[in-house]
């Protein structure tokens, strides 16, 4: 498990704190068996939270506890197929142009980009975030070409 740590001098005292995100993910995981233990009692997300925050033992806001709940194994999604996740860009890159003709056919048929990279992430095509679609497609000049208008 890892968490954030700072380290800060206060009045002369080496002092080790947890950042607020460090203190709330260790709070779902030190609360972890009593929230699945609630959870497949059929108690609902927000009535578990009430009664974990009234008990004390979380300070979080109900937003990052739904968000925390969704991702309770320290946040690290399952690759069902058990392949590893391409992080190079330069696999990115190959992604996006290697598909380069579907979304130039997608963009012309009036989707937007945010639309045909949601097309192509659900069809397993595109494994990187939005930010490097967008990047990636700017660079190569990929942009709504609609033929009939350019007469």
């Amino acid at each position: 498990m890892c968490l954030v740590f700072t380290v800060g001098l206060m009045k002369g005292y080496g002092l080790i704190m947890l950042t607020r995100r460090g203190r709330y993910k260790l709070e779902i995981l030190s609360n972890l068996e009593e929230i699945n233990s609630l959870h497949s009692q059929g108690m609902s997300i927000p009535s578990i939270y009430k009664k974990l925050f009234n008990d004390g033992k979380i300070t979080m806001a109900y937003h990052t506890f739904y968000c925390r709940f969704k991702n309770k194994d320290d946040g690290k999604k399952e690759n069902p197929e058990g392949k590893k996740r391409k992080k190079s860009n330069s696999n990115a890159r190959e992604e996006i142009i290697n598909n380069k003709d579907e979304i130039i056919e997608l963009l012309n048929k009036g989707y937007l980009m945010l639309d045909v990279y949601r097309h192509l992430k659900a069809e397993g095509k595109f494994n990187y975030g939005l930010t490097s679609f967008y990047v990636i497609s700017k660079s190569l000049e990929i942009k709504n070409v609609n033929i009939s208008s350019i007469d």
